[in-house]
């Protein structure tokens, strides 16, 4: 049974891997094409407006995809379109709230006004974005609809990216213009393809009922700390740092996030399945999430291996001046290796119904992290910063290891499976 488990777990997580990887390579060259091409400003501006676009989307969604993930496994085809429904009816109204909000801030920062319009018409499909994933997920549909969200469309993006270069426009307003065909384009071809999955179905009076939104409030804490905690680095360089300090990192973390694409797809497949198995007793659960751990810790160290003896020739694809990012890249990827060690610990809180206790942990997290941030960039520059990620990672998954361990007897860790 075990081995039945990891043969199919294995082979989703590759074929979801393969559109990630696919997705991540090419997203990789046209952050190269930015840096090298366009400018160091325009690369820099362009990484701290996607990193607040996925900050402001999120909060938009008031956590609602996470509620169809733990959901939807659960829902036979009938009430399973009911909260989508109702879901689709609360992030339209947050998305266009949340939007006014974002224009004022942009505003307010001295941004033109092209592009705020660039970024607003951006923002307004990408909170649906969200909350699709969290259909498919749920459903175990992951890999072909990956690729219309990721593949496709990084894809149109580098596209654009190379017509405007044609034309010799790289400044930021014709970049943010590409990335919002590069959003939009998908989804419309989405909707046309495969209309059981809408973007934007408002139905009225299909309203979250108190249970499911108290859920998802409790889910949204935790999602809105997690995104923090991955781009506070960029939104923190973006305000107090030089345009150059913001430039490096921002190569170095878009290297380390492909540390985590195979753990990030392994997490993807096997969710549902755990939801499904948490009826079943903790024995099958930990079974489950030690085999999906080991898996995803596995490849992590195999990419830390990779990036410690060639993190500087990669990174020297952005520029010969981005090689001075190495060891911020490899302390990030340090981060990801502690992460996957320990294995699914956030999974497994959401899971067995401790969103609040996850919430606390990560909160905890996210505010130490906002305090080490100012005083190591002080002193070590972007180095730093890494390493204030690296502390905050290593707090949370202690803190819900910990919890697991005492209160559940669950060891999450990989070493666990021994």
């Amino acid at each position: 049974m075990q081995f039945s488990f990891f043969r199919k777990l294995l082979l989703s997580s590759i074929g979801a891997s393969v559109i990630s990887v696919g997705s991540s390579g090419l997203n990789f060259l046209a952050n190269i094409a930015l840096a090298r091409y366009f400018s160091e400003n325009v690369f820099a501006d362009y990484s701290y407006v996607f990193s607040l676009l996925a900050v402001v989307s999120l909060i938009a969604t008031l956590g609602t995809n996470q509620l169809l993930l733990l959901k939807l496994p659960k829902l036979d085809q009938k009430h399973a379109k009911v909260l989508i429904a109702r879901v689709n009816h609360c992030v339209f109204i947050l998305t266009a709230i949340t939007l006014l909000f974002l224009c004022y801030n942009l505003s307010s920062m001295g941004y033109d006004f092209r592009v705020i319009v660039a970024i607003a018409i951006c923002f307004v499909i990408m909170p649906f974005n969200l909350v699709r994933q969290g259909v498919y997920f749920a459903n175990q549909i992951v890999v072909f609809h990956q690729f219309w969200d990721k593949l496709f469309r990084v894809g149109v993006f580098i596209i654009c990216l190379w017509i405007l270069k044609l034309f010799d426009a790289t400044d930021l307003e014709s970049v943010l213009i590409a990335l919002t065909l590069s959003y939009w384009i998908p989804v419309i071809a989405f909707s046309i393809f495969h209309k059981e999955v809408r973007a934007f179905q408002v139905v009225k009076n299909e309203r979250l009922n108190k249970s499911e939104l108290g859920l998802s409030l409790r889910l949204y804490g935790v999602v809105i700390a997690t995104t923090l905690l991955t781009n506070l680095d960029i939104l923190f360089l973006g305000n107090f740092g030089s345009k150059s300090d913001l430039a490096l990192f921002s190569a170095a973390q878009k290297i380390a996030l492909f540390s985590s694409i195979f753990l990030i797809a392994v997490t993807n497949v096997v969710t549902p399945i755990l939801v499904k198995a948490e009826d079943k007793g903790n024995a099958k659960l930990l079974s489950y999430s030690h085999i999906s751990s080991a898996l995803g810790f596995i490849s992590v160290l195999v990419f830390f291996i990779l990036i410690y003896i060639f993190g500087e020739y990669i990174l020297s694809l952005f520029g010969s001046s981005y090689i001075n990012a190495q060891a911020a890249l490899v302390t990030l990827v340090t981060g990801a290796l502690i992460n996957a060690f320990f294995g699914q610990t956030m999974t497994l809180m959401k899971v067995k119904g401790h969103s609040k206790e996850l919430f606390y942990i990560v909160a905890v997290s996210l505010l130490l992290k906002c305090v080490l941030i100012q005083v190591f960039y002080l002193h070590f520059g972007i180095i730093g910063v890494a390493f204030s990620s690296v502390i905050a990672i290593l707090c949370w998954n202690v803190g819900c290891w910990f919890f697991l361990y005492r209160k559940l007897n669950i060891n999450s860790a990989v070493v666990g499976i021994l």
